[in-house]
Order: C-alpha cells, then sequence, then structure tokens
C-alpha cells in the first residue's frame, strides 16, 4: 500500500521520532523533558478520548517530544518561558500550542483504539508478533539495551515499553480497520464512492503514441527532424480517427505505437496511464479532458518530451496509478479506498469527545518543565535570595 497510514503514522512512533529526542541527553538532569515526565506516576489518568483512558506515560512521551519539536524550530535547547507568544498573528502561547498539539496526537491514537473495538478488531496472534517485531526492531535501531539497563534508556526517550508496545499495536489496528472497511486492495469500496472519487480529482486513463523531439540527453533535435516526427504524428492521427469501432481502434492504436511509440514509460504501463489533475505535463493533461473515451486527439499535443498522439480510455478502479516498493501494482481503485479512509479518519478525530480528569484540565506547562524545588532548595537560605 502506498498510502495507507500516512495519516497516522505522522504520530505514531517510528526510529526517526525517536532519533531527534537523542540529538540531547535526555536522561540528564538538565533537561526539562525529565521533570515533567516525572511530575505523576505513569498510570495516571490524564483524560479520556470516547471513553478510552489516555495514562501520563503516553501523554507525558508525546508532551516532552512536542516540547522538544517547538524548542527546535525556535532555535533553543529548551524553551524557557511557555507563556510567551512567539506568533503575533496565531496569538498562542507556546504553552497553548503545545497542549494543542499533544491533544490531537492522542484524539488519532484513541479514536482509532475505539473505531476498532466498535468493529470487534483485535490484535490477534499476528498483531501481538507485529507489535514484538516492531519492538525489537525499535530496541536494537536505538541500542537500547536489554535487562536493568532498558526503562533508564527509554527514560531518556520519555518511553517505557507499554507505550512502545501500546502504539505498535494502533499502528497494525488501523490496517487492520482499514482492510475491515475497504479490504485489503479497495475492493470493498462502492462503486458509487469510487465513480465520486474520480469525478472530485478529476482522474483520467489514456494511451499514448510519443514521438520525441529530444535526444536522450533532452537536447533538441534537428527542426527538419522535428517536422518529420509532426508529421508522422498528423498521419497516425487521421488513420486512427477515420475508425470507429473500439476494439479495432484500440487494437491499431496498440499497433501504431508498438511501431512509432518513443516512450520508455509504456513498458512498465502497457494498458496506458492513469492519473488525477495536476499530475501530467498541462498540455497533455488538458488534450485529455477533452476527449471521450475511444477518442483520439484531433491533432498531435506538443510537450517538452515530443509530439503525443493521445487516446483515451474508460476509467476503472483496476487502472494502475503506480507500483507499491515490492513492484506490485497500486490501483485507482485502492486509491479511491485510502483517501476514503482518511476522510473518515479526520472525522473520527474531529468528533472525538475530550473529558480531562480532575486536576488536568488546566495543566501548568511552565511548571511541568521547571525543576521542582526541593527540601534542601526550600532550606537554603542563598536560593531564597536567588
Amino acid at each position: 500500500m502506498r498510502r495507507i497510514l500516512t495519516l497516522f503514522l505522522a504520530c505514531f512512533l517510528s526510529v526517526g521520532a525517536l532519533s531527534g529526542c537523542a540529538e540531547q541527553d535526555a536522561s540528564a538532569s538538565t533537561d526539562p523533558g525529565q521533570y515533567a515526565l516525572a511530575a505523576y506516576a505513569p498510570d495516571t489518568v490524564v483524560m479520556t478520548i470516547d471513553g478510552s483512558e489516555v495514562r501520563w506515560n503516553e501523554f507525558a512521551f508525546w508532551l516532552c517530544s512536542a516540547a522538544k519539536d517547538l524548542a527546535d524550530g525556535a532555535g533553543v535547547t529548551a524553551i524557557e518561558d511557555w507563556n510567551a507568544v512567539p506568533d503575533a498573528a496565531s496569538g498562542e502561547t507556546y504553552a497553548e500550542t503545545l497542549l494543542q498539539t499533544v491533544l490531537e496526537k492522542e484524539k488519532q491514537i484513541h479514536s482509532l483504539k475505539v473505531k476498532a473495538a466498535d468493529y470487534g478488531l483485535e490484535l490477534g496472534e499476528e498483531g501481538e508478533a507485529y507489535v514484538e517485531k516492531s519492538l525489537a526492531d525499535t530496541m536494537q535501531s536505538l541500542s537500547i539495551p536489554e535487562g536493568e539497563g532498558r526503562a533508564a534508556a527509554l527514560k531518556g526517550y520519555y518511553l517505557d515499553e507499554d507505550v512502545l508496545r501500546d502504539q505498535a499495536g494502533v499502528s497494525y489496528l488501523y490496517l487492520l480497520l482499514y482492510q475491515e472497511l475497504f479490504g485489503a486492495d479497495g475492493e470493498k469500496l462502492p462503486d458509487e464512492q469510487l465513480q465520486d472519487y474520480i469525478a472530485q480529482n478529476g482522474c483520467m486513463t489514456v494511451k499514448h503514441i510519443l514521438l520525441s523531439t529530444v535526444d536522450e540527453n533532452n537536447a533538441p533535435l534537428p527542426d527538419d527532424v522535428k517536422a518529420q516526427k509532426h508529421t508522422q504524428a498528423v498521419r497516425i492521427i487521421e488513420r486512427l480517427r477515420a475508425i470507429d469501432d473500439p476494439n479495432t481502434l484500440l487494437s491499431e492504436f496498440d499497433r501504431y505505437a508498438s511501431e512509432y511509440n518513443e516512450d520508455p514509460g509504456v513498458a512498465q504501463y502497457p494498458n496506458g496511464y492513469c492519473f488525477t489533475s495536476g499530475q501530467m505535463d498541462a498540455a497533455f493533461e488538458a488534450a485529455s479532458a477533452a476527449l471521450q473515451p475511444y477518442e483520439v486527439s484531433p491533432e498531435p499535443v506538443e510537450s517538452a518530451y515530443g509530439y503525443h498522439v493521445i487516446l483515451r480510455l474508460p476509467t476503472t478502479g483496476d487502472d494502475v496509478m503506480d507500483f507499491n516498493a515490492d513492484g506490485t501494482p497500486y490501483t485507482l481503485r485502492s486509491d479511491a479506498a485510502q483517501a476514503t479512509y482518511t476522510t473518515l479518519a479526520h472525522a473520527w478525530i474531529h468528533d472525538a469527545k475530550v473529558e480531562w480528569a480532575e486536576g488536568f484540565e488546566h495543566l501548568d506547562v511552565q511548571k511541568l518543565f521547571t525543576k521542582p524545588e526541593t527540601f534542601w532548595d526550600k532550606i537554603d537560605v542563598f536560593h531564597w535570595f536567588h
């Protein structure tokens, strides 16, 4: 799948995200994130989202990580004044921005958990194996030791194993819920929704014959050669447009393509290109959009690559838009299903009901990231004057 997880993996734990935390010694006593991490017991309930409990160990991870991101964006080691307003246009303090960021991440996670439970989805053996592998991969990538030193090392990243396991489980549930709703490749997507997606995104499917006007280094060919190519394109068009039967037209188009087409991409896309608005050369897209299915462009369409003879085809869910990393085709139906799923997920997040636990409705961010006074601080006379 090409786009699946784009919404949630942006906030789920990953080696890349955690590596950012490692740029400083997060376990050092000078890291203000460690003060926040220790402010409450790990299992303290901070809030519920659609009834799903958010505990401090999870909340603190996002809080401390987002705080470091804000500091990095401000070009400082740590935010000193959380009540400062960095952007006059927004009027938000650092603290307000931080808490809103964390809340959105928590809503993404827990609205998904609740929705998966609504459909009766659980990790099962395969999901548990996925979680364990994800945990092991993260530990290895971050060089986290086993045994007694593991908890301390994870704390340096504002983490514990429970948070890592939980987030890996949620990412698996996200995939599981997609398959429940739309199938592994979008095969459960209703045709009506597919057609809506095609119309809304200007999806088109075409075949074309390219008569190139540039050499292998993209240098322009001589004018007389370009003229010959244009003449050839016109002749092909005249012969193809004289054919009324769609099957005969497609057969003849393929015959001309096998002889004249200089597009290197045709080997990967032998059944034509399926694309959405804005993906192709503007002239190519405009000419394609002006055609009806099984209609050939009335004249050669010029682009930076040469002259194109375009045949518009009916757009179907099985049309290949791209290829996944493993080389499997990525279809229009899959693209439409994933876009629909993302829209649904955004709606779940927007509608999620947040209820703060007592004492957490108005978190004092400045206090959380400030070193607590110890008993010795309180009785230190010099400390008072300072």
